[in-house]
This record gives C-alpha cells, sequence and structure tokens, in this order.
C-alpha cells in the first residue's frame, strides 16, 4: 500500500508546470475494484493538494495512518512521508531528477475530450515497459491551457514530454484502480511560505539513481 501511495505521490510531483505560473489544485482519490475494504475507506478518507509558483512546487497528499509531501524546487526534489509516527525523508538533486529512465514511456495521445472544472482536456496513454511484467499503462485528461515552462521535474518523468497539465489520470496496481481527479483549481497567489517544509522529527534516507 504503501508503494502505492509513493507511486502517486511521484506521479504528481513529475508534473511541469506553465503559463499559470503559481496556482493550488485539489485531487479527489478514489480506488476501484478493490475487495480490500481497509483500503477503500483509507483511500476515501485521503487528501491531496498541489500547490505551484514559479519554479516550485509542493505536492501534499494525506489521510489515516499515512501522509507524505514532495516538494520540488531549483535545487531538486525534496520527499517526506510519516506512516504511523515513522518518519522519513530523501533528497534527489538535480541531475537525478533530469536522469532519463530506460525504457522511456510512451506517449500516445487520442482525439477524445472533455471538460474537467470549466478546463477543455484530452486523452493520452502513458505506456511504459516493464521486462518480465510487461507494460503498465496510464490513462491521463489534460489541459494545454496549463502549459509547460517552469520546467520542474519530480521523481518520475512520467509526465516529462506531456503537452499539458493533468486534471485526471488513474494507477493502475495489479486489479486495483486509483483515480485522482481535480476538484478544485484555483490561480490565486501563493505565499512563499507554502514551500517552507520542516524536517524536524524526519530521518533521512539514502535513494538510489
Amino acid at each position: 500500500m504503501k508503494k502505492t501511495f509513493t507511486l502517486i505521490a511521484l506521479l504528481l510531483s513529475s508534473v511541469l508546470f506553465g503559463q499559470v505560473k503559481e496556482g493550488y489544485i485539489k485531487y479527489a482519490v478514489s480506488v476501484d475494484n478493490s475487495s480490500d475494504e481497509t483500503m477503500k475507506a483509507l483511500i476515501g478518507n485521503m487528501q491531496s493538494r498541489l500547490h505551484f509558483k514559479n519554479t516550485k512546487a509542493l505536492y501534499e497528499l494525506s489521510g489515516g495512518i499515512f501522509s507524505m509531501k514532495t516538494l520540488v524546487d531549483d535545487k531538486g526534489l525534496l520527499l517526506l512521508t510519516d506512516q504511523m509516527g515513522k518518519k522519513f525523508y530523501m533528497r534527489k538533486n538535480r541531475a537525478q531528477l533530469s536522469a532519463q529512465p530506460s525504457p522511456a514511456p510512451v506517449i500516445t495521445y487520442t482525439t477524445e475530450k472533455r471538460t474537467i472544472k470549466g478546463y477543455p482536456c484530452s486523452k493520452a496513454v502513458i505506456t511504459v515497459k516493464a521486462g518480465k511484467a510487461g507494460e503498465t499503462k496510464t490513462t491521463i485528461w489534460f489541459t494545454e491551457k496549463l502549459q509547460n515552462a517552469a520546467a520542474l521535474e519530480g521523481a518520475n518523468t512520467l509526465f516529462k514530454d506531456l503537452k499539458g497539465l493533468p486534471l485526471e489520470f488513474e494507477v493502475t496496481n495489479g486489479p486495483v484502480k486509483f483515480k485522482l481527479t481535480a476538484t478544485e483549481i484555483s490561480t490565486a497567489p501563493v505565499p512563499d511560505a507554502t514551500f517552507n517544509v520542516s524536517l524536524a522529527g524526519y530521518k533521512e534516507v539514502s535513494v538510489k539513481g
């Protein structure tokens, strides 16, 4: 379960923010096809928030016994996790964030359209080869009205070459699908203090790559 939450956070933190240089997005989190009632209850109580300003972005995922913060800025990435009081953090520098994954994700754009919170969106499918495990697919609805200009990268380069900002996407973990959908979008100014993240009480862990 922890790996799934980490994947969700890293996917969001990999977004490149653009012409709207600062704002706030709130996402609803849901789960489908899960027979695990505990997981359903936990996901149903989770909240996800995304703040961005110029070259900074902060993603927060919280609910129940688990919380996570991902801060991306000019220095790189800072990821903090708190699971039942066990607090850890890790860092990635800019070189680590820019490393090209192998194999690289393949983005397939479709002609399907829909509107999310007033923004016109297009559908894309991102495919990643996973060796003997086959391949994984992520379905994304993105808007070109929020363009990529600030060149922020996260721990996962899945969205790196996407033409716009994702407002909805599904993460598949075996037979279970986790969906995140934007429920609130604001382009109001974001205070600089929003990106001040405290490491008090957290223990550093190393990261490969």
